[in-house]
């Protein structure tokens, strides 16, 4: 019998690949599962990528938003105005645009008031805002109406708030007219610094975690006896139009107590930077000619009285301004019970002599709790009525809390300052009327849009983010 052949019989080939139709059919599964997939990975950076770009807009808002807190009307009109001159909203170097106020939309609102002099309602507009490499405008809405209740300001709505705060006369430093006025803000380091001295000249250990305050100085024993403030206001010629001309310097002494002796901050004023040395009489103000003086101070709730002198030898009648002021800064501030706690046990005596005594009228806040009206014991004494205050001219006894008399019978009349800010135009010397307040409280509205959204009168379509937010300091 014949022996098959196995070779004679085709093999089957285990290494061969898929065919042309298997081929083709794992394509097309591999492009069913791949195309929405590459889908999803580009709509994923889209949309990635508007989200960078609307996180970007939310910050330029929360940064214009934290600038805008730091001022009032007038100081941001000011800036917007005339950025020129120095902006200081956001880092100026970030605009590559216009900044400018828009005055034109403020007048078309249709919730502005008749009289254009007092709208209530602002508008200012950035363009170019750069940020990690994104450009954008901005339109900012500020609204100062609701926190104005003086029925000659507005057309007999009810804004609904009641808080009256932008119709009270109130002092601040940005409001001080440069050039003309004189000033003088102390250093919120100050009390702290001359706390220091004080520790060094007693020999008391300070605290290596914490600073050494007149607190810490109480609590080892010594005593503060007070804090003087001298204010000498002396002739300073004349300027160049013929104006009567005021020349000013301030020095504090700090007197303290400690095992029965006692120490004083050698008579002067404030330290030199970098030589915690002392300068006495520190000019601060030459060339006045407004017959306004403003002295913006931190209280020294430790001392069992502050005093406040103000010398004027400058032949000139003065509108003074004494401003106690909230350390929210260093480590000497108070909780708010602390505060009302120390407020009420403050002592501030202002005297007031010189050759020109009787030509002084004081305005100040001494009357008022500055803590939060909720803790105080008591309503907010009245305007112009200072009953916890001594208020004296030198050698004279006090007649009244906020009436002083001389003993040529001219009187040195004292002003209540609910707050602390003045009028955005000081007033003149010898006149009895406020010429005009700026608003320091007022609700924000900012929208942030796509660059190129200014020329386009900014429109909806090109709206990144929005956000709304108050100034309620």
């Amino acid at each position: 019998m014949k022996k098959k052949n196995n070779d004679s019989f085709p093999q089957l080939n285990r290494n061969a690949g898929f065919s042309l139709v298997e081929l083709l059919i794992a394509v097309i599964i591999l492009a069913i599962i791949v195309v929405p997939l590459l889908h999803g990975f580009v709509t994923s950076a889209r949309m990635n990528g508007k989200a960078r770009q609307t996180q970007r807009a939310i910050t330029v808002a929360q940064d214009l938003m934290e600038g805008l807190k730091a001022y009032d009307i007038e100081e941001l009109k000011e800036q917007f105005n005339n950025p020129e001159n120095g902006f200081y909203v956001m880092e100026s170097k970030l605009i590559k645009g216009s900044i400018e106020e828009d005055k034109d939309r403020e007048q078309n609102d249709p919730d502005v008031r008749p009289d254009p002099e007092m709208p209530g309602i602002y508008y200012f507009t950035l363009e170019g805002v750069q940020i990690q490499g994104s450009e954008f405008d901005a339109l900012i809405r500020i609204d100062a109406r609701n926190y104005e209740q003086d029925p000659t300001k507005d057309i007999g709505i009810a804004y609904g708030h009641d808080n009256a705060f932008n119709d009270i006369n109130m002092a601040s430093p940005g409001s001080v007219m440069k050039g003309k006025d004189g000033s003088y803000t102390q250093s919120v380091q100050l009390n702290l610094l001359a706390a220091e001295y004080i520790q060094k000249e007693t020999g008391l250990e300070a605290d290596e975690d914490s600073p050494f305050t007149f607190k810490t100085f109480l609590d080892r024993g010594g005593k503060v006896k007070s804090r003087t403030i001298t204010l000498n206001l002396k002739d300073g010629g004349v300027d160049a139009d013929g104006n009567a001309c005021c020349d000013a310097q301030i020095t504090y002494v700090y007197e303290c107590e400690y095992n029965g002796v006692t120490y004083e901050t050698s008579g002067n004023m404030s330290p030199a930077v970098g030589s915690g040395e002392w300068v006495k009489d520190q000019p601060c103000g030459t060339g006045i000619t407004s017959g306004n003086f403003y002295l913006f101070y931190y209280p020294l709730y430790e001392a069992e009285k502050d005093n406040i002198v103000i010398h004027n030898d400058s032949g000139q009648p003065f509108r003074m301004y004494i401003v106690k002021q909230l350390d929210n800064v260093t480590e000497a501030r108070l909780s708010d019970v602390q505060l009302n706690n120390a407020e009420i046990g403050y002592k501030a005596v202002v005297n007031v002599e010189g050759t020109a005594a009787e030509q002084v009228k004081i305005r100040t806040n001494l009357g008022m709790n500055l803590v939060n009206a909720a803790f105080s014991g008591s309503p907010t004494p009245a305007e112009g009525k200072l009953p916890t205050y001594e208020i004296e001219k030198a050698d004279i006894p006090t007649q009244a809390a906020y009436q002083l008399r001389g003993g040529n019978g001219q009187s040195i009349d004292v002003f209540g300052l609910s707050g602390i800010r003045i009028e955005t135009v000081p007033m003149q010397s010898g006149t009895g009327n406020d010429d005009g307040i700026t608003e320091v409280i007022f609700d924000i509205e900012i929208t942030v849009y796509k660059k190129g959204a200014k020329d386009d009168d900014f429109p909806d379509s090109q709206r990144m983010a929005h956000i709304t937010g108050s100034k309620n300091n």
